[in-house]
């Protein structure tokens, strides 16, 4: 039996966890032994839901900020613990649980460590797109370390991938890409409002990260439109206020956040999703929109031109451009027979492209240690 130590920093339920979710319960149930271990200020909800169902989980408590400290700089004390877990586990394989780029200070660590350690397959997944960071000497010197620590660095995205190369060519022969895939909807149950075009989009609102403000500033532009229309916002946290506050008496409902199994019934009620991310590797949530059959306008960031053709199945707009958001969502609105013409595609391009099932299968042959063909789109 293969055992895979799943390693994660931070403690939230965001995309990356969810990706790391899938793969733990997936390769659980195909005969893996996995454990998972974490590092930050409180245990992470994966791990602990984990460790409740009677499998292992250990946490490191630190207070670890993702994408601030530098990369070079693990947290006291964090080097013996790593080492001491993973001599107690002895795992074939490490997957080290990167939610963005630059690389989260202690997952670089615990895939270093691992490679003293003896661990012949060491993994680092990465979910998100290049920064500034790129151009800070100390994070550079980091960066080239992976390509002696890791055996790859996985990427959900093939643009992400490309964009990681550009940034740092040395990685370029390291990096695999497994694209991300979501779960069938099931049987489609689109609400019938023909006179009512309902805009959404899905966001942990932490952060003006989702580009939620300027989702709002587009909705402004579209009073006056003859076509009526309303739009829905899932997902909570600081910023949840601000928008508030700025959507005023447009006809904007706030769900606040969803559990997963209420989200088909959010996609089903709409007829365009939108995310317009500031900075994003490639949503889940667009996956999903499209999985449900969806148009789908999205900002031109990360790999979100992986799941979008721009004009075929939905708009990719300039991050933080307001103007070309409205455009889009204009055109989407006045326009039924394209709406409904993008949407098909969406859902064509999911099935062939982004199920849940390939990408999990994808992921179970590179933990056995078998090859894959990473498909080109």
């Amino acid at each position: 039996m293969h055992r895979i130590l799943l390693y994660l920093e931070g403690n939230s339920l965001a995309g990356s966890e969810r990706v790391a979710q899938q793969i733990a319960n997936y390769v659980w149930n195909e005969g893996m032994d996995v454990v998972i271990a974490s590092c930050g200020p409180t245990p992470s909800p994966l791990g602990t839901a984990w460790q409740a169902e009677g499998r292992d989980y250990v946490y490191f408590q630190a207070d670890v900020s993702p994408q601030q400290q530098a990369s070079v700089a693990a947290p006291p004390h964090f080097e013996p613990w790593c080492r001491a877990m993973l001599q107690r586990f002895a795992p074939e394989v490490i997957l080290a649980n990167n939610g963005g780029y630059p690389w989260h200070t202690t997952c670089l660590a615990a895939v270093k460590i691992a490679r003293t350690c003896g661990i012949s397959r060491r993994y680092l997944v990465v979910h998100s797109t290049p920064e500034t960071a790129i151009y800070n000497t100390e994070e550079q010197a980091a960066d080239y370390s992976v390509a002696d620590s890791c055996s790859a660095i996985v990427v959900g995205s093939l643009e992400v991938a490309r964009q990681i190369a550009r940034a740092r060519p040395p990685l370029a022969d390291r990096l695999k890409t497994i694209s991300y895939g979501v779960s069938e909807p099931g049987e489609r149950c689109r609400l019938a409002h023909p006179d009512l075009i309902r805009f959404g989009m899905a966001a942990d609102l932490r952060g003006p990260r989702k580009g939620q403000n300027v989702f709002i500033d587009a909705l402004v532009g579209l009073k006056g439109e003859e076509k009526c229309w309303c739009a829905s916002i899932a997902g909570d946290g600081p910023g949840l206020e601000e928008i508030r506050h700025s959507a005023g008496n447009l006809p904007v409902e706030f769900k606040g956040r969803l559990a997963v199994s209420e989200m088909p019934g959010f996609y089903w009620g709409l007829d365009v999703y939108v995310l317009p991310s500031l900075q994003e590797g490639l949503s889940l949530t667009i996956l999903e929109a499209m999985a449900h059959g969806l148009p789908v306008i999205a900002s031109d960031v990360g790999g979100h031109c992986d799941a979008i053709n721009h004009g075929e199945n939905g708009f990719l707009v300039v991050p933080g451009d307001r103007m070309a958001l409205r455009t889009a969502m204009k055109t989407l609105l006045n326009d039924d027979a394209l709406r409904s013409e993008m949407g098909q595609q969406s859902r064509r391009r999911f099935l062939d492209h982004f199920q849940l099932q390939d990408s999990l299968q994808a992921w179970m042959e590179l933990l056995r240690g078998n090859t894959f063909v990473e498909k080109m789109r």
